[in-house]
């Protein structure tokens, strides 16, 4: 009792000083806390008020005090727990006065408080009220004033002694309430969000292209798992995290080998080091000077940010990147500077990461680690094996995190300037293989960039990278088959894969059928080799055309393959069709019904692969007539409505391929509803390739006379002649083709000249390749029929290219140019007679 006596009186002590600071004027001015006039003036009589009721309090406690004590029956030892009874009983006597008495005194000064308020209320009352004065009626429903309840906030003055330090109450804050706005602030909400909406962005330099979503987070179990729920290594790593925070060097040194120990990468125990705030504290142990804690925190970051997105961008936000470009710069430890490139390979997966690494000349200092010597040539005498091993891993790890820089174009070009080619035309001939896989697979990212091929090509990386085909790792076969993939569409490196063997290689690894992603590097690799024809006879050679196609003809037990694989494919089938035994070979291993099949699949780009692949084999007439009996035209037909451009000019190619001396086809394709409509409507395109094939696809529907009918309808000929202006030679040839088909009908011819197509036809016999010279003549023949045409064809000086092009190898030039004179020297020769016979009508006239 004595206890609560004493500090009951100190307390008393500190707030009768209170008050005799409070009363004096000057100390109000000085108050930290500074608040209304109106408080300060009656804050004095709330403390006189609460200082009398405790006082009442502890007077009467004590008397009951001494009650018990007088009494001779009870002097008796008190146990601890009647104790703790008698004192929980002091504390709520206390409370009940103190609520009585506050709770008055609250009301006497909120009363004084309100006066002044509510003489304004009733002012502005008076002012509103009618002159006619109406008495009010009292409703049923008026409810009586509610009573004020006694004041609570006398618990947070902690008056009594106790031991409530862990049971203290939080704070809870409440939300403030929402209320709802009128018609005229929602109005005005919605018309700032729309400003928002139409104001245009400040544009950005768009840094990176990232291969993830930075605003992803990839966090399962965050806020989902009750704590019942929680594992024991969960408490565990926080019990752990917590001493990183308190311990020494060798205590932070086995906390962070006890941490290694975990399986760092599941969801659990990544939630486990975020909710005690471990990625800080692992960042803040990089900072420190010791290379072992250096160390352990780099293996533990490793793992941490290796698949994670939020961990990975929630470290570089504290500055993780910056601490590990200085950590690869000091080479007093070849552990740390490992370790913290690997650290970057990850972060590197982010553009945030990469940027902050370019900024911070990183790339520069990662590229100046795979600056290694092999260890075959002579030794330094204070240099041991173990260091030489140190270096490679050193060089790894750099050529790791090069590698997640490479999926930028930015970072490439960094690269690229840092010099790394020469670099990695020396670590690339290394026997290891693990050592390898990173060097490959940067080698292979960069080779996407023409400098970068062209740079491989004279460093003669290509040549080691296809006798790494050869290995028996199946990661490193299909690093090296993409980075094939990639540098095979230069002519230096398909001659060079041609030169080392390496197509006998890939063809053997077409077996591989288990690995998917193998398989579609090989499958790309000689699709891009069979460019070549030196290629593509070799090819043929090994009977890759049948091996493909099993690969395509999939039984229905085995797995599905990927589009991908499906692509590579098709693409090479298109390519080996070049030579006339692969379209024979595709009729043998029916192949044909294969590529109709892949026309359904919704894959634009590997749908119009296969619409290329179709063209190529239906030079053959075998390969035409059974395309056409599995009605593909009409397939590639339907395909020519599409949106993309690639797709709509391989299916006019396969179209113009499969119509060719096919009588039927061009009945059959003014049988489909809008077909020939939509031929014209593709002469409207701005695309080269779209453009070229409806060209081509004209030229042969014009070979029918209704069809020709139903073109020129459709207004063929201008959209013809406004093409003539082009340059390009392929669109020449089957524009001039076209032209020579459409002037069969009607006057078509005479439009043509009025079009202003007669004189590009002349500019055209000039050019040096033999199909355009042919064809613009065939379209000179036909357009000469028409007067004014061999007028202008004159004035041109076609005459004297028509005797030369008489005298060509030529056959089909040769009869255009002589059937082109015909109609020039008709013309004369009827020009002449009607001047003979006007100069006879002349002579007779005068005679009479």
């Amino acid at each position: 009792m004595s206890d609560i006596e004493n500090e009951m009186d100190a307390r008393f002590e500190e707030l009768a000083e209170i008050i005799r600071n409070e009363s004096k004027p000057g100390t109000r001015k000085n108050s930290s806390k500074r608040r209304n006039d109106k408080e300060e003036k009656f804050r004095p009589t709330l403390l006189r008020n609460f200082v009398k009721a405790t006082k009442e309090a502890m007077a009467s406690i004590k008397e009951s005090h001494n009650r018990k004590d007088t009494d001779p029956t009870k002097k008796k030892a008190i146990p601890s727990q009647q104790r703790l009874s008698q004192h929980t009983h002091l504390v709520k006597s206390l409370n009940s006065f103190l609520n009585k008495y506050l709770s008055e005194s609250e009301s006497e000064d909120e009363e004084i408080l309100q006066e002044p308020e509510k003489k304004k209320i009733e002012k502005q009352a008076e002012s509103r009220k009618p002159d006619k004065k109406k008495a009010k009626k009292k409703t049923k429903n008026s409810k009586p004033p509610t009573q004020r309840k006694p004041s609570q906030r006398w618990k947070n003055l902690r008056l009594v002694v106790g031991d409530d330090s862990e049971d203290e109450e939080k704070q809870v804050i409440k939300p403030p309430l929402k209320v709802k706005p009128t018609r005229k602030e929602s109005q005005n909400n919605r018309q700032n969000l729309r400003r928002r909406s139409t104001v245009s962005r400040i544009p950005t330099a768009q840094a990176e292209s990232s291969t993830e979503s930075e605003e992803e987070d990839d966090r399962v179990l965050d806020g989902k798992v009750s704590v019942a729920d929680l594992p024991s290594e969960y408490w565990q790593i926080q019990r752990l995290i917590k001493f990183l925070k308190i311990g020494n060097q060798v205590a932070t040194v086995i906390t962070l080998c006890s941490l290694t120990d975990f399986n760092l990468t599941q969801e659990m125990t990544q939630m486990a080091i975020r909710d005690v705030n471990g990625l800080a504290v692992l960042v803040n142990i990089l900072r420190t000077d010791h290379i072992n804690c250096q160390i352990g925190a780099l293996k533990v970051l490793r793992q941490l940010t290796l698949n994670s997105k939020y961990n990975r961008r929630a470290v570089i936000n504290i500055g993780v990147v910056q601490i590990l470009i200085d950590l690869i710069d000091d080479a007093r430890a070849q552990g740390v500077q490992g370790l913290a490139a690997a650290n970057l390979s990850n972060m590197a997966k982010s553009s945030l990461g990469r940027n902050i690494l370019k900024r911070h000349d990183g790339i520069q200092k990662l590229v100046d680690l795979l600056n290694y010597e092999d260890g075959k040539g002579r030794r330094p005498d204070n240099q041991s094996p173990g260091q030489d091993g140190a270096k490679l891993e050193v060089a790894r790890n750099a050529a790791l995190a090069l590698w997640s820089c490479s999926k930028s174009t930015r970072s490439r070009s960094a690269i690229y300037k840092a010099g790394s080619v020469p670099l990695l035309a020396k670590l690339i001939k290394l026997d290891k293989e693990e050592f390898l896989i990173p060097i490959v697979g940067l080698a292979q990212e960069c080779a996407v960039e023409s400098r970068f091929r062209e740079a491989f090509y004279k460093e003669n990386i290509i040549t080691a990278i296809v006798r790494r085909l050869q290995t028996d790792n199946e990661e490193l076969q299909g690093y090296c088959a993409n980075a094939i993939f990639k540098c095979a569409e230069d002519e230096g490196t398909r001659k060079a894969v041609y030169d080392c063997g390496g197509l006998d290689t890939l063809v053997s690894l077409l077996s591989r059928q288990d690995n998917k992603k193998l398989l579609a590097a090989v499958t790309g690799a000689i699709w891009k080799c069979a460019i070549s024809e030196y290629n593509v006879k070799r090819l043929m050679e090994v009977n890759v055309v049948e091996t493909l196609v099993k690969l395509l003809q999939a039984e229905e037990e085995t797995e599905e393959l990927p589009e991908q694989v499906q692509l590579h494919i098709v693409g090479a089938i298109a390519e080996l069709a070049k030579d006339p035994r692969a379209p024979l070979e595709m009729l043998r291993c029916k192949g044909c019904r294969t590529l109709v099949d892949i026309l359904n699949i919704p894959n634009e780009e590997l749908t119009s692969t296969a619409a290329r692949a179709i063209a190529a084999c239906a030079v053959e007439v075998g390969c035409r007539s059974v395309f056409n009996r599995l009605e593909g035209l009409r397939l590639l037909w339907s395909l020519m409505k599409s949106r993309n451009n690639e797709v709509v000019s391989g299916a006019a190619w396969a179209v113009y391929r499969l119509m060719q001396d096919t009588p039927e086809a061009w009945e059959t394709a003014r049988s489909f509803v809008g077909g020939l409509d939509l031929s014209v409507r593709l002469l409207k395109s701005r695309d080269l390739e779209v453009l070229t094939s409806a060209c081509a696809v004209i030229s042969i529907v014009a070979c029918d006379r209704e069809n020709l009918g139903v073109i020129t309808d459709y207004g063929v000929v201008p959209h013809l002649a406004h093409l003539t202006h082009m340059t390009d030679i392929r669109l020449r040839r089957h524009l001039a083709e076209a032209i020579a088909m459409c002037s069969k009908w009607g006057n078509n011819a005479k439009r043509f000249c009025d079009e202003g197509a007669v004189k590009p036809m002349v500019e055209y016999l000039g050019s040096h390749d033999i199909i355009v010279q042919r064809s613009a003549m065939r379209a000179l023949e036909q357009l000469g029929k028409n007067p004014e045409s061999c007028i202008i064809m004159h004035r041109s000086g076609v005459v004297k290219l028509l005797l030369e092009m008489v005298g060509s190898d030529d056959a089909g030039l040769q009869e255009a140019a002589a059937g082109c004179l015909l109609n020039m020297r008709q013309l004369a020769m009827a020009n002449e007679r009607a001047r003979q016979e006007k100069e006879s009508r002349n002579s007779d006239s005068e005679a009479y």
